[in-house]
């Protein structure tokens, strides 16, 4: 329920940074849409790169739900992206995001960074889709 209006607060103080910065330049051309992850309303292999900071299981949802939910949007993932795209993700349950990304068929993980969000350890997932084509 936070996350879309979270998403356009920090889309707005960055376009405010840049007008103050650059007058010229004007807004950034982004918008905030709230979707299911698990199920985009997206044309297969239309995503040039994601990202996004997937819930911790900490604030929002839970370790149990972030088994679920996380192996089902890095599928969705894989079908809207690109050969070839990629995608960072910002995640505290790192486990289970590691798990995921192990033996994944259409993805292959390129680094993984740790970072300090807020006190709590998180990965920062870079990941590179692979040719396999996408089968339902």
């Amino acid at each position: 329920e936070l996350a879309s209006p979270r998403a356009r607060n920090n889309v707005d103080n960055l376009t405010l940074h840049r007008e103050r910065a650059t007058p010229a330049r004007g807004s950034l051309p982004v918008e905030v849409m709230r979707w299911d992850a698990c199920n985009l309303p997206l044309r297969p292999a239309s995503v040039d790169v994601f990202v996004t900071d997937v819930p911790f299981g900490k604030r929002s949802g839970s370790k149990a739900n972030n088994k679920v939910l996380y192996p089902a949007f890095v599928k969705e993932m894989a079908r809207v992206c690109r050969p070839r795209g990629r995608a960072v993700i910002l995640s505290q349950d790192k486990r289970t995001m590691s798990r995921i990304l192990a033996n994944n068929a259409y993805w292959t993980k390129t680094s993984t960074r740790r970072v300090n969000v807020g006190g709590l350890v998180a990965g920062v997932y870079h990941i590179m889709r692979n040719t396999q084509p996408y089968l339902i």
